[in-house]
């Protein structure tokens, strides 16, 4: 779970560069640049994902008219040799339009996420991280999606990042990001005079183009 240290500010930003923190944007509200980074480097991010459906890639047999991925999220867990996560495999039809495979592309990346952060929720993990549905978890994930899909486009700049100090004053009011849960893609926007309370809102319009209603029917979770 993202710590009060972990905060950085706009000036410290690099599109190019920096793949960890916590910033707190205007738009978005608290986002976790790792989470938020399309490509871990392991080979099993967004990113790589979006390689697989963009070009069909079935990682078994299939037969037929679909293809097979898996996707995953993991955590260090208590000791740091030791990892627990969320696999699901995903049998997907071929043959998809671009627009339908952001779609799917979306909707598996949500669907494992939910399953993690309810995972991290449990309460073997909930004394220990309280990250579980973190304020800040979605919509990270969610701008992965974005950004492997279009890696030209800095969309926390587009989110309109503050700068640390502001940042800081922002979580010593209003508490740490795991106290406040959030289980939609609807961001928390904390008041910037720290008056009142945080309210969510609606996705800013350049992380609501895909509907994810468009994948129905066009994949299925494998047991």
């Amino acid at each position: 779970m993202s710590s009060r240290g972990d905060i950085i500010g706009k000036s410290d930003y690099s599109f190019d560069d920096t793949k960890y923190g916590l910033i707190y944007t205007k738009q978005c509200g608290w986002i976790d640049l790792g989470h938020a980074y399309p490509s871990n480097g392991r080979g099993d991010g967004a990113l790589y994902l979006w390689k697989k459906i963009l070009r069909e890639s079935s990682e078994s047999a299939s037969g037929g008219d679909d293809f097979i991925v898996s996707y995953h999220q993991k955590m260090s867990a208590l000791k740091r040799n030791i990892s627990v996560g969320i696999k699901k495999r995903y049998s997907i039809q071929k043959g998809l339009n671009l627009s339908q495979k952001k779609s799917v592309f979306m909707s598996i990346v949500l669907d494992v996420s939910h399953d993690f952060e309810a995972l991290q929720g449990n309460w073997i993990f909930r004394n220990v991280t309280n990250s579980g549905f973190s304020a800040e978890d979605l919509i990270s994930n969610l701008i992965s999606v974005y950004r492997s899909i279009d890696p030209s486009t800095d969309y926390i700049e587009l989110c309109e990042p503050i700068e640390k100090d502001p940042a800081l004053k922002i979580w010593d009011t209003y508490g740490p990001v795991g106290e406040r849960k959030n289980k939609t893609i609807k961001p928390y926007l904390f008041p910037l005079d720290l008056r009142g309370q945080p309210d969510q809102k609606n996705l800013p319009s350049f992380l609501n183009t895909i509907n994810i209603s468009k994948a129905d029917g066009l994949f299925e979770v494998l047991k």
